[in-house]
């Protein structure tokens, strides 16, 4: 019989090769539509008027991939937290640097326009998460949160041992994150298809 997704790796640093048809999937979604963002709008409009939502609101929806590779971190780092094989909380929040963080500064560097201002770079390289602090680079907004969840993974990790405590901090988390939304007109109404990138995509 094949192997499920619920294999666990035979070593807490080896690979899960079932996850990587999921990655790929993923990859593709983000690359499509990154490629069809940079199609000049007057083309691309009747194109996204016909063919939404099927097929291309299958593959322009870059933002459920980056949230599927957010759960699939979230899987990959967690075992190690359950089985008392994790390394130590300065050694995990080092590799967690080295591994976002590095390339993530240096395409910064990169990106960065001749003579910026200290608002801007401090705005980008520290991570406020704000759109003028993503002005260069709009879809490094993973990484700030990548990040940012990285340095409390662990916490999170140990109140998920306990089912009660998960599900209380879980409705906990929820709320607050409503609330935050509501307070900063972020909640909205509802919309229909197209989502809100075939919004930006129509001019």
């Amino acid at each position: 019989m094949g192997r499920t997704i619920t294999e666990k790796p035979k070593n807490p640093g080896s690979r899960i090769e079932t996850l990587d048809s999921v990655r790929g999937i993923a990859s593709v979604m983000v690359l499509v539509a990154h490629f069809y963002g940079i199609w000049p709008v007057a083309e691309r409009v009747p194109y996204l008027v016909k063919y939404w939502p099927v097929p291309l609101g299958m593959v322009l929806n870059p933002h459920a991939a980056v949230l599927i590779f957010f759960v699939l971190s979230g899987y990959v780092l967690a075992p190690p937290f359950f089985n008392g094989t994790q390394p130590a909380y300065p050694r995990y929040l080092l590799k967690r640097f080295c591994r976002i963080y590095i390339p993530f500064a240096l395409c910064l560097i990169v990106m960065m326009p001749p003579g910026p201002s200290v608002s801007l770079l401090a705005g980008h390289f520290l991570l406020f998460g704000t759109h003028p602090a993503m002005s260069q680079n709009p879809a490094i907004w993973t990484l700030v949160y990548e990040l940012r969840i990285s340095v409390i993974f662990p916490l999170l990790v140990l109140l998920c041992r306990n089912t009660y405590i998960a599900l209380f901090t879980g409705t906990c988390m929820f709320a607050a994150a409503t609330a935050a939304l509501a307070a900063t007109g972020g909640g909205g109404q509802a919309r229909s298809t197209p989502p809100p990138l075939a919004r930006r995509f129509s001019g």
